[in-house]
């Protein structure tokens, strides 16, 4: 990791400027700041990161998109979500309508399943955010997976 990246025990600040290079070990880190002009290459493992904070402009990493994603499928196949009412929820931002909403029948953040709550946390952030267009949720969520 680069000067411009600060470590305190499994939080992680990137900065402007901050360059994740492949093959860092990041698989400890628990909560992620990123800031606009900030690189995490594409390969980095982020899977124990729960808390993820990204200033206007930053580019969300590629291996927590896929995080995301793939818990999003996993729920919404275990609760035979149609794909056509994820489709349509995925262009709604408000909690009477949003995936949040269609996947656990809540309208608001608090009511979501405690065990679920980082990951739903993570995922509006991305979805707010504009890091998860239909165009790319689509093809994981209708894949095989696990």
């Amino acid at each position: 990791m680069t000067k411009t990246t600060k470590q305190y025990g499994n939080v992680v600040f990137l900065l402007e400027g901050a360059t994740v290079p492949a093959g860092s070990d990041m698989s400890a880190v628990k909560s992620l700041y990123i800031q606009a002009g900030a690189t995490v290459s594409a390969g980095i493992d982020l899977s124990a990161v729960t808390w993820l904070y990204m200033s206007k402009g930053a580019t969300a990493p590629p291996s927590i998109i896929a995080a995301c994603l793939e818990w999003l499928r996993d729920l919404v196949r275990s609760r035979a979500i149609p794909l056509d009412a994820l489709r349509e929820a995925w262009s709604c931002h408000f909690w009477n309508n949003c995936p949040m909403h269609l996947v656990f029948g809540v309208h608001s953040f608090h009511e979501v399943p405690e065990e679920h709550r980082d990951r739903a946390r993570m995922f509006v952030k991305l979805f707010d955010g504009g890091h998860l267009p239909w165009s790319l949720a689509e093809p994981l969520i209708m894949c095989r997976g696990r």
